[in-house]
């Protein structure tokens, strides 16, 4: 899969769950995804095997990292996981 095909997967997941992101291309391919509890939310996402980077604003997920089948769903789990331990 290439990362064109990444990328239409996480951002059409991305826009029907409404869960905002940025994509960053700089040294690699990563998405952004700004919430108020990083490193609460990236430890929840552990315990259900999903793997993000907690930054000071944010999560940093790597969808070129995954299999194409979480790529998929990581847009829910992350959107979950967020609403779980913000209270949204």
């Amino acid at each position: 899969m290439t990362v064109g095909q990444y990328l239409s997967y996480v951002l059409m997941n991305s826009i029907e769950f409404n869960l905002k992101v940025e994509l960053f291309f700089d040294d690699g391919f990563f998405i952004s995804i700004p919430c108020d509890k990083p490193k609460e939310v990236s430890s929840y996402l552990m315990e259900k095997n999903t793997f993000v980077v907690a930054l000071g604003k944010g999560l940093r997920f790597a969808p070129c990292a995954v299999s194409e089948e979480k790529c998929r769903r990581s847009p829910q789990l992350i959107l979950d996981a967020i609403k779980a331990v913000e209270g949204c």
